[in-house]
């Protein structure tokens, strides 16, 4: 999920929850007021009836004429002051008012009335009569002689207060409509800044990019020092680390340091050209070195400035590898045009029906397998690596997928537990590789495989001629039980990402420029191959 919507969906979504947690506690208080308010008014015209002179006159005389009268009165009295019902009754319970005209006469519903006619108490309640759920308030009525006659109960449906805070439910709707446009609005400038303060990286990106740089320095064979404006260290190598003498620190520990008070030998070898590209040599306990200083710029601003530079013999070592593989390419072009001519010679050979000597010939050079095994023998000390790499080679040849070995790759022997995990991450993933190239018909199958541990890394890089990942498992790839293949697939790379991890390395995969897939795995060399 990009930025934007996670800023969006957060804010949003921690305004509704805001929004209806405020809501919530606004109806109950509103319903506690309003339940409490309409008490208390009912308590008191309960308490004001029960003291009217007509009241007590008509259930004194308790005639015809009396009751009607008091019905008229009531029922007005009811209107003016907006109860869902004012019940008179007599020391018996029976009505002698009520808004339905056809239920005075009958008793009273509820037993909450007795207090009030037995034992002369005023009080209030929560009950069903028969309008519906209601509060009412009890309030006797006392005779001249201080005798109790009957009773008053005022009552306010329940539904009154449903019907009070659905009006009050309007605007609070209105309310939390408002503050989720605002907070909208609010993430939406938030975004904005933060898209322009991040360059429009997304923070898994950004985390990504960390790791991958952490990678990279680790893995090169310059040493790299950067600095900012202020002369503190924002990223060294370790092999900078080394080059420098700075063996008791380690690079998390000197970032941030001011370069000054670790390594002062080391401030003249940045340049005063903040702006440009800076190459220069210098002697450090008594090594020669050559550098590269580059200033780091921001918005067109200096910020600080990144030096690379490597001891003077490794790089006329560099210098010597490079002639060396171009004798190396020289050769391979004479011999393409040799076997160029021994192609022809052997056409000729089978036209003229000498069929026994072009067998010799094809037996003397076919002998691909010989070559590849002293190359590997020559560039794979770790002999039980090497057994699993002839092995796929072989696999790879009856599958018809052409098998290619990086001439530069070089692995030292290590101890029987890595070892195997080694061959465990090569089976897997060239297995992954035979099968994918095999199964893109479009192009000719193919699949080649690098290793090095010349840095502080093992580095295994495998690159096959398949169709790729399907976008739908990119995400899930390395999880098990997930893969392309049909049947009882999804465990090899699972076992290979489970090993990665516990040795704290990293496996990524990439599409390449030139339509192939390339897993990568960086593991840490254990410390006695260093």
């Amino acid at each position: 999920m990009k930025l934007r919507q996670q800023i969006a969906l957060y804010s949003v979504g921690l305004s509704l929850v805001q929004a209806l947690l405020l809501t919530a506690l606004l109806v109950v208080g509103l319903r506690v007021d309003y339940l409490d308010t309409l008490t208390r008014h009912g308590d008191q015209l309960a308490e004001v009836l029960a003291q009217d002179q007509e009241v007590i006159a008509a259930l004194s005389t308790s005639t015809v004429q009396s009751t009607a009268q008091l019905q008229r009165s009531i029922e007005h009295k009811r209107q003016l002051s907006g109860a869902a019902y004012i019940v008179v009754t007599d020391e018996q319970a029976r009505r002698l008012t009520h808004p339905r005209p056809e239920l005075i006469g009958q008793r009273f519903i509820g037993e909450d009335i007795w207090p009030a006619l037995q034992q002369g108490r005023q009080y209030h309640s929560e009950a069903t009569g028969s309008l519906g759920n209601a509060v009412r308030s009890f309030a006797p009525v006392r005779d001249a002689q201080g005798q109790i006659i009957g009773a008053v109960v005022v009552g306010y449906l329940q539904a009154t207060i449903k019907e009070l805070l659905n009006d009050k439910l309007l605007w609070l709707v209105a309310l939390v409509l408002l503050v989720c446009c605002l907070t909208a609005a609010l993430a939406w400038f938030i975004h904005r800044r933060l898209r322009k303060t991040l360059m429009d990286w997304e923070p898994e990106q950004i985390a990504r990019k960390f790791t991958e740089q952490a990678l990279v320095l680790e893995s090169v064979f310059d040493a790299i020092l950067a600095i900012d404006a202020g002369q503190r260290i924002l990223t060294i190598n370790q092999t900078a680390v080394q080059c420098l003498k700075l063996g008791r620190y380690s690079p998390d520990e000197l970032v941030g340091q001011p370069l000054a008070d670790v390594c002062p030998l080391a401030l003249p070898m940045f340049s005063d050209n903040a702006q440009g590209l800076s190459e220069q040599g210098f002697t450090l306990a008594g090594q020669s070195y050559s550098s590269k200083v580059l200033p780091i710029l921001w918005r067109g601003r200096a910020m600080g400035q990144v030096m690379t530079f490597r001891a003077e013999g490794d790089v006329n070592e560099l210098s010597h590898q490079i002639s060396h593989l171009r004798q190396y390419g020289d050769m391979l072009r004479m011999q393409t045009h040799e076997y160029a001519n021994k192609l022809n010679s052997l056409a000729g050979l089978l036209q003229m029906g000498e069929t026994d000597k072009a067998l010799a010939l094809i037996h003397t050079e076919s002998e691909d397998y010989q070559a590849l095994l002293q190359q590997v023998m020559a560039a794979i000390a770790d002999r039980p690596v090497a057994g699993l790499i002839l092995g796929k080679f072989n696999r790879a040849r009856e599958l018809g997928v052409a098998f290619e070995f990086d001439p530069l790759s070089r692995l030292q022997e290590y101890p029987h537990a890595l070892s195997v995990e080694l061959i465990t991450i090569l089976g897997n993933l060239l297995d992954n590789g035979l099968r994918a190239a095999r199964a893109n018909a479009a192009i000719p199958a193919r699949i080649s495989l690098s290793i090095s541990d010349a840095g502080k890394h093992i580095i295994l890089e495998v690159e096959d001629s398949g169709a790729g990942v399907d976008e739908q498992l990119a995400d899930h790839l390395f999880e098990y039980g997930v893969s392309q293949q049909a049947g009882d697939h999804g465990v090899g790379l699972y076992l290979v990402k489970e090993i990665v991890n516990r040795y704290q390395g990293s496996l990524v995969w990439e599409r390449t420029p030139e339509q192939t897939t390339l897993f990568s795995v960086y593991l840490p060399k254990p410390e006695e191959n260093n």
